[in-house]
């Protein structure tokens, strides 16, 4: 009986093993260029950029490193980065740790360390690591950002 339920064990776990799941490491991997997408946009200090990676609905919400509220909806999160985009001559993001992504059908959501390197008009640089949450959701193929959480470490 012992060696029965050993045969049963491995032939259902080396049937499990030889089972792919091609589409989770793509929607995976899709996720993580839409993260990078973001960050380049971020990057950009272009409003016309950061918009394409960007849902545009009434639910969106965004919380950047040294914000005290959230914004929510698209007219909020856009005014948001826009007042940033006017205070700062320059902002690189290196991702340090993660993206850890999750994907449930159409929607995602990764967590992960980044770097960020900001110049903020007249001051020197200001080197910062931070925990950042995105949910993205996808639309016609293709995935965006509808919800980001950047604090500081």
């Amino acid at each position: 009986m012992a060696l029965r339920s050993r045969l049963a064990f491995c032939t259902f776990t080396a049937m499990l093993l030889s089972q792919s799941s091609p589409s989770i490491g793509a929607e995976d991997t899709d996720v993580k260029t839409a993260i990078e997408a973001n960050h380049a946009a971020i990057h950009s200090l272009n409003i016309a950029e950061i918009a394409n990676v960007w849902l545009h609905g009434a639910d969106v919400t965004l919380v950047n490193p040294n914000d005290t509220s959230v914004s929510v909806g698209w007219d909020a999160v856009s005014d948001r980065w826009e007042d940033m985009i006017e205070h700062v001559d320059g902002l690189d993001i290196k991702q340090t740790e993660g993206p850890f992504v999750s994907v449930t059908g159409d929607f995602a959501r990764a967590v992960g360390i980044a770097h960020a390197t900001l110049r903020i008009k007249s001051q020197p640089p200001i080197e910062v690591n931070f925990a950042e949450t995105d949910v993205l959701v996808k639309k016609n193929g293709k995935w965006l950002i509808v919800a980001h959480s950047a604090k500081p470490m």
